[in-house]
């Protein structure tokens, strides 16, 4: 008969505290019904729970099956969750000077698990996300002060005269309204900064007399201009910059949070957002990594001829539950033991919801049959189906889809 058992990994931490639990009962049950302590239950083989309250808490798994009967195990005190450590708030703007109108990118770099925050920018404007952007319409100095918090710390950081708008001076400007996204721009020979998608990038105060404004990009043709300003004149650009014919392909990555760090191939490429051109074309392996946050990992496909593949990495925060995939596995003939990483599920055909994205090694075994064995890999709430052709004479592998942005439906 069936006698239950389990584990979970970690048993002891500060709030929020995720516990992966492993069923390790044995009669090959095909039913669970788990209660974490705190209120919480799930009826998955291997489920994660997350604690939100410090205290210690006593788990029990009910295994059953239609042939093995029922058991259950129960296991006093068996996590323990001590109080966070409490949040230390901090940020970035980038830029810190400039003229009017001055546009500032705010990052929250806080440490601790915020999931509120309070920004006071010190001219009387204040936002409440994690990341704002802000315009500084007058000249002056301003103090800018975040609070960071969650549902049992908070902190704040000041930061006095942290930005300085200016009133610009006499000189001619430049308007760069079209230019490819993160062009770097230099007048002069002098670095101005990049420009962005869709946004109108401003050189202002610049003195009279001929100026050489230069914009380049990887892969692009240079966009090099003699401009002749007076007092008080605007210079409207369109830069016109032309892709470099190439046999290779062009890799664009957005990262969040910006200055994420890019692996191509296990190898660092700069960070984010990052635009690589002169990409071998075929099958990449792309990971984003950044401080306090979860890993992103992809298999990517460049294309060659110069075809730019663009690719968003959103990162989620380190104290975030992940969302789950989903595997479908049937089986010819049916009835096979289906196993997912060693871990047997039931028989086929059968869904298993909550399935960590990744990797994953699925198994179906049936007597007089050769095992039936395939890697498969998971996405965020997408289905990966696995057809398992079981023969005597030896293995045929099938072809796994990942397929559609629901949970599959009965």
């Amino acid at each position: 008969g069936v006698v239950a058992d389990f584990t979970g990994s970690p048993t002891s931490g500060t709030s929020p505290l995720t516990v992966q639990f492993t069923d390790t009962s044995t009669g090959s049950p095909t039913m669970w019904a788990w209660n974490f302590g705190d209120g919480g239950t799930d009826m998955v083989a291997n489920p994660t729970h997350a604690y939100s309250n410090p205290g210690t808490y006593t788990v029990s798994l009910t295994a059953s099956s239609q042939t093995g009967g029922s058991s259950t195990k129960t296991r006093v005190g068996y996590i323990t969750v001590d109080p966070s450590s409490g949040i230390i708030a901090d940020f970035v703007g980038v830029p810190t000077s400039g003229n009017v109108p001055l546009t500032v990118q705010f990052s929250d770099r806080s440490i601790g698990g915020p999931t509120m925050w309070a920004w006071d920018f010190g001219d009387g404007s204040s936002d409440l996300v994690a990341n704002p952007s802000h315009v500084f319409r007058n000249p002056g100095s301003y103090t800018v002060k975040l609070t960071a918090s969650n549902t049992q710390s908070t902190n704040s950081v000041t930061k006095a005269g942290y930005i300085t708008a200016s009133q610009p001076g006499p000189g001619g400007s430049i308007k760069i309204t079209y230019a490819p996204d993160r062009s770097q721009v230099y007048l002069n020979n002098q670095l101005q900064g990049e420009t962005k998608f869709l946004q109108t990038f401003w050189i202002n105060n610049i003195p009279g007399g001929v100026n050489q404004l230069r914009l380049t990009k990887p892969g692009f043709t240079d966009y090099i201009r003699d401009i002749s300003l007076g007092a008080g004149k605007v210079a409207e650009i369109i830069a016109d910059m032309r892709i470099k014919p190439t046999t290779n392909g062009i890799l664009s990555v957005y990262t969040y949070p910006a200055g994420s760090s890019v692996y191509v191939d296990g190898v660092l490429a700069g960070t984010g957002p990052l635009w690589l051109a002169d990409v071998t074309p075929g099958v990449h392996a792309l990971r984003v990594t950044a401080p306090e946050y979860l890993d992103w990992n992809q298999q990517i496909t460049v294309m060659g001829s110069g075809s730019v593949t663009y690719v968003t990495a959103a990162l989620y925060p380190s104290w975030w539950t992940p969302m789950y995939g989903y595997v479908m596995v049937s089986s010819l003939p049916g009835n096979g033991m289906a196993y997912l990483d060693g871990v047997s599920q039931g028989m086929t055909p059968l869904t298993l919801s909550q399935v960590k994205p990744g990797v994953h090694t699925v198994r179906v075994e049936l007597t007089g049959y050769q095992p039936y064995e395939q890697q498969v890999s998971v996405m965020e709430g997408r289905t990966a189906y696995v057809i398992a052709q079981m023969g005597q004479d030896g293995i045929t592998p099938m072809s796994v889809m990942a397929v559609g942005n629901n949970p599959p439906t009965s």
